[in-house]
């Protein structure tokens, strides 16, 4: 075992079933030996079972000593190899995984404490690693991560490797030396049972309300998205974060200031708390000019009226998210809600900008991952505001440049 291990070491060592999840305490009773006895309690009335504060208190101080454990223990097992050492780990599907770790790695040199907690085993600690090693190129290429986050002090050379394994070859099956006679009528019933098509098919996987930016994240990637709180970065946000903060400035600021005064514009928005300090921190003020002294912010400027984070719900047919119904399962109703960054309107006509921030340096790329969402959001426009919506665009921050459809530019 790697406890018995302890203070041996071996030419070269391989670490099998790295890939084993953590176990999550899920019991009723929890208890502790400094905070004591918590518990889930039912409501007499309503049978509602509840969890109490003392029992999440609990299950954090344990789930925390038991990740300090393991540590210690794969600490252990990694020290004993004098000359090789071999991780092994199986990942269900390793780009959704490298996609939701890359967005929590920060600029600092180690891993925040809250992401290594928060891990669901070992795999990930390594995944984690692995993404800002050097030689981790081929992970960060998958996902299309930025090398920003590659930390160069002092490494030692991995060699990096995803592997598929290959499907089993299963051995014949032994053959019944006298089959059976064949039951015609039953083998008529069972081909035609089995050869069957629900008539609607195609409407038992519509769903009844979807969000515009669900739909488009499934025909293309999306920002990756972050549940970690921001303060717990000690130097600062996420790429992820970073632009969820230029996208806050942008939905509340006063277009008119913002253009003649940015600065002083993103300090009333901290006084008045609808930015942190460490998002205006993140707010790239010079981005934010070029938008306005371009020909894309001054028509917004000089629009006839701006309306910022439209909201909407609006029933749609089906087949204007799934281009693959026909017929009565495109005409199908379906609930679409979502929210416009900008539309302004010019002549009694609207316009959508929706504002980006992906690193990105080709428009038509731009424009494939999030024209779609786009489509939606102008058929959702023209029902609800009942205008004509004569054209949408992106503007990306990142190419300080406005991205229209492919032969609009």
């Amino acid at each position: 075992s790697i406890h018995k291990s302890k203070g041996l070491e071996f030419p070269v060592c391989i670490i099998a079933g790295c890939g084993r999840k953590f176990v999550n305490d899920t019991d009723d009773l929890r208890m502790h030996p400094q905070l004591g006895v918590g518990m889930r309690l039912t409501d007499p009335e309503t049978g509602v079972r509840r969890t109490t504060f003392i029992r999440e208190a609990i299950g954090l101080a344990t789930a925390e000593s038991a990740s300090a454990e393991e540590l210690r223990v794969f600490y252990v097992a990694m020290t004993r190899a004098k000359e090789k050492l071999i991780l092994l780990s199986t990942v269900k599907n390793i780009d959704t995984n490298l996609q939701k770790l890359a967005a929590q790695i920060t600029e600092e040199e180690t891993v925040p404490p809250y992401t290594v907690s928060n891990a669901s085993g070992i795999s990930e600690w390594l995944m984690l690693c692995a993404l800002r090693h050097p030689n981790g190129n081929d992970l960060r290429r998958r996902i299309e991560a930025d090398d920003d986050i590659i930390l160069r002090t002092h490494y030692t050379p991995w060699d990096i490797r995803v592997v598929y394994s290959e499907p089993q070859i299963l051995s014949d099956l032994p053959k019944a030396e006298a089959p059976a006679p064949v039951d015609e009528a039953l083998k008529a019933r069972i081909e035609r049972d089995i050869s069957f098509v629900y008539p609607y098919a195609a409407q038992t996987k519509l769903a009844t309300k979807v969000a515009a930016s669900v739909l488009a994240a499934e025909q293309a990637e999306t920002e990756a998205t972050l549940s970690r709180p921001a303060f717990l970065s000690a130097k600062g946000l996420t790429p992820a974060e970073r632009g969820t903060a230029l996208h806050n400035f942008m939905q509340f600021a006063d277009f008119s200031a913002a253009s003649k005064d940015p600065g002083a514009e993103l300090k009333r928005l901290i006084e008045q708390s609808y930015l942190t300090e460490a998002q205006a921190n993140a707010v790239d003020l010079t981005r934010v000019e070029k938008f306005f002294t371009g020909p894309l912010g001054q028509r917004v400027l000089h629009a006839d009226r701006v309306y910022k984070e439209q909201r909407f719900i609006v029933s749609i047919p089906a087949g204007l998210t799934d281009k693959t119904l026909s017929g009565e399962d495109a005409a199908q109703p379906m609930i679409l809600q979502g929210a416009v960054d900008c539309m302004f309107e010019e002549n009694g006509s609207l316009y959508i900008l929706d504002f980006k921030t992906d690193r990105c340096y080709n428009k038509q790329e731009l424009w494939e991952r999030y024209g779609p969402q786009l489509t939606l959001y102008k058929e959702a426009m023209t029902r609800v505001m009942n205008k004509e919506v004569k054209d949408t665009v992106l503007y990306s921050f990142y190419m300080n440049a406005p991205v229209y459809a492919p032969g609009k530019e």
